[in-house]
């Protein structure tokens, strides 16, 4: 009976260790299967138009980030126009905001030359 019960338990590991591996594998190729890259310079470009206009507001934190506000001009107000009109939001027209003058991830503002400022 011992036998049989350690039997079991190898079949089961090796069922186990099977479905693992054939799991693993399709993440793998469904994973691959979603990258691909992008010619950029087959891509249409869209257009910017109207005024920027932005105030610093305060001096930020420690990591050095300023905080600015984004002031929308009544009559020349910032837009971005895609190239395909008919696309989702191909029309963006910022609103008053407050940022800190980069696109710099806080966490990536630790590494030297990566600060909003830099």
């Amino acid at each position: 009976m011992r036998h049989n019960a350690f039997s079991d338990q190898i079949r089961l590991s090796r069922r186990f260790a099977g479905r693992f591996i054939t799991s693993v594998i399709s993440l793998a190729v469904a994973t691959a299967a979603g990258c691909n890259s992008i010619d950029y310079q087959k891509l249409t470009t869209g257009e910017i138009s109207g005024s920027l206009f932005v105030m610093w507001v305060g001096e930020g934190n420690s990591s050095g980030d300023g905080s600015f506000l984004f002031v929308p001009d009544p009559h020349d107000p910032l837009i971005f126009h895609r190239a395909d009109p008919a696309a989702p939001g191909s029309t963006i027209k910022p609103g008053l905001m407050y940022t800190d003058g980069g696109s710099i991830p806080k966490i990536a503002q630790v590494f030297k030359g990566l600060s909003p400022w830099g």
